[in-house]
C-alpha cells in the first residue's frame, strides 16, 4: 500500500513538472506580428545604420534616438574593437531576391509578454549577431481605425464588385482565389495594412539594436588568456607601486621631526673702566685710530678714560699723566674737525 502511494506521488510530481515546462515554452504574443516581416525589418535596419557615414555616426551616438544610438555605437564598436572591416549586405533578402534560410540556428524570433527579440546572423569577417527588440506600436492601431472609418468594409466591397469585373473580367470570389486570399476580409485587411506600410506605420516599432561578434572556442580561450594576463599584470604593477610607497615611510619621521632651535649668543661682559692718576703725562690724543689698528674693548675704554683726564687737566692748568692698566700712554689729544 505504501509503495503504491509513493508511485502515485512520483507520477503526480512528473506530470506537474511536464505541465510547467509546456507552459513555459508556449509564450503568448504581446501583439500581432509576422515573423518574416520582423526578420526582414531587422535586416533593413542594420543595412540602414551600417551605411551611416563617420561624421554622421558621431551625431547618432551623442544625440540620436535610442535605436539609432545603440545601432551605430554597436556597429562602430565591432569595427574598432573587433576589427570588422566589411559587413554582409542584407539588401538581397530585403528586396526579395533571396529567400530567408530558416534551417539553421538563425534567424531567431523570441516572443515575450510585451516585446519580441529578433536575431539574424551577418556573415562578415567574423559572424556578427544582430538583435533588435520590438514592441507594440500604438499609433498603428490609431491610424488603422482612422482608415477603416474612412473606408468601411461595406463600401469597400461595393467598389471592388464594380471594379474587378470591369478590369479583370472575373468575380470578386474568383479574384480572391487567384490572389491567394481566403475571404474578402483578408483582402480588406491586406489593403489597409498596405496603405499604412506606405506611410511607414507598422504594428511594431524597434526599440533597441544590439551587435555581438560571435567567436569560436579557440578565439574565446585566446581572448580570455589575454584578459587574464592584462588583469594580473595590472595588479602586479599596482602591488609594486604600493610596496615602493611603503618603503618610503621610513624616511617620514625624519622629514616631520622639528629642527632644534639655536640659542642666541650671550652679550660680552662690559670691561671695567681703567684708573687714571693725575700724575700721568698729558699728551695730545690722536684724532682717530687707524682701521688697521686692532683693539679690544678694554683698550678702547682705557684710551677714552685717559683722554677725559687729560682734557680736565688742561682746563685746570695742570699737567696730568694718564696711564691705563694696560700701560697704554696717551701722548697727544687733538680735536677732529
Amino acid at each position: 500500500m505504501r509503495f503504491k502511494k509513493r508511485l502515485l506521488l512520483i507520477a503526480f510530481t512528473l506530470c506537474s513538472m511536464l505541465a510547467l515546462c509546456a507552459c513555459g515554452d508556449d509564450t503568448e504574443k504581446g501583439f500581432d506580428y509576422n515573423e518574416d516581416e520582423l526578420i526582414l525589418n531587422t535586416m533593413a535596419l542594420f543595412d540602414k545604420y551600417e551605411a551611416v557615414p563617420s561624421d554622421l555616426a558621431k551625431y547618432y551616438i551623442s544625440d540620436g534616438e535610442d535605436l539609432a544610438k545603440s545601432a551605430v555605437s554597436g556597429i562602430e564598436q565591432a569595427r574598432n574593437n573587433d576589427k570588422i572591416s566589411k559587413f554582409e549586405d542584407f539588401s538581397a533578402y530585403v528586396n526579395g531576391e533571396k529567400p530567408i534560410d530558416k534551417s539553421g540556428d538563425y534567424p531567431k524570433v523570441e516572443a515575450e509578454s510585451d516585446y519580441v527579440m529578433v536575431t539574424v546572423l551577418n556573415h562578415a569577417d567574423k559572424d556578427v549577431e544582430v538583435t533588435v527588440k520590438y514592441t507594440e506600436n500604438a499609433d498603428y492601431y490609431i491610424k488603422k481605425a482612422e482608415l477603416e472609418a474612412e473606408n468601411d468594409i461595406i463600401s469597400y466591397r461595393e467598389q471592388l464588385e464594380q471594379l474587378i469585373p470591369a478590369y479583370y473580367q472575373m468575380t470578386v470570389d474568383e479574384f480572391l482565389a487567384q490572389q491567394g486570399f481566403k475571404n474578402f476580409e483578408d483582402l480588406y485587411e491586406h489593403d489597409i495594412n498596405g496603405t499604412l506600410d506606405q506611410q511607414g506605420i507598422k504594428s511594431f516599432k524597434a526599440e533597441e539594436m544590439v551587435i555581438n561578434v560571435v567567436y569560436d572556442n579557440s578565439q574565446l580561450i585566446k581572448q580570455a588568456g589575454m584578459n587574464t594576463l592584462i588583469g594580473m599584470g595590472t595588479v602586479f604593477i599596482v602591488l609594486l607601486f604600493i610596496s615602493f610607497i611603503i618603503s618610503l615611510m621610513k624616511f617620514l619621521p625624519a622629514l616631520l621631526a622639528k629642527k632644534p632651535k639655536i640659542p642666541a649668543p650671550a652679550p660680552a661682559p662690559a670691561a671695567a673702566p681703567a684708573k687714571v692718576t693725575q700724575n700721568a703725562l698729558a699728551t695730545p690724543v690722536p684724532a682717530a685710530v687707524p682701521d688697521s689698528t686692532l683693539m679690544n674693548d678694554q683698550q678702547l675704554v682705557a684710551v677714552i678714560t685717559a683722554a677725559i683726564y687729560a682734557a680736565e687737566a688742561d682746563r685746570a692748568g695742570t699737567t696730568v699723566n694718564a696711564i691705563s692698566k694696560d700701560k697704554l700712554v696717551v701722548r697727544s689729544i687733538r680735536r677732529v674737525k
